[in-house]
């Protein structure tokens, strides 16, 4: 069975991710709360949704309980802490998620983020 992988935020970033994890054959979930975003990506990956990923019930209905690896690609600290925590609580095992600083990574492993790019 093959993985499947979420990526959360839109930026350059978590578009490249997308695209990239795509084009190696692996089903995305790509999760943005902006409709631009969502629309400049839904036709390349398998599955975009516009959602305020901060929010547990509308990010657990886009059925990212699915994905093997969810990368949080939200520049935001205090997004990207919410939705790690959030993450977190749904039973997700392996996140992946940027960090803005050296302390903001920190904080991130703290909540269970397996890994932390900087």
């Amino acid at each position: 069975m093959k993985k499947q992988f979420g990526v959360i935020g839109l930026g350059k970033f978590g578009t490249a991710v997308a695209l990239s994890l795509e084009s190696l054959g692996y089903p995305v979930l790509a999760i943005d709360y902006d409709e631009t975003a969502i629309d400049a990506i839904k036709d390349k990956v398998s599955f975009a949704e516009i959602v305020d990923a901060t929010n547990p019930e509308a990010l657990e209905e886009t059925g990212i309980k699915n994905c093997d690896t969810v990368i949080i690609a939200v520049g935001d600290v205090e997004s990207s802490v919410l939705i790690a925590l959030v993450l977190e609580e749904l039973g997700i095992n392996h996140i992946i998620a940027k960090a803005n600083s050296q302390i903001h990574g920190r904080v991130l492993r703290k909540i269970g983020v397996k890994e932390v790019v900087t």
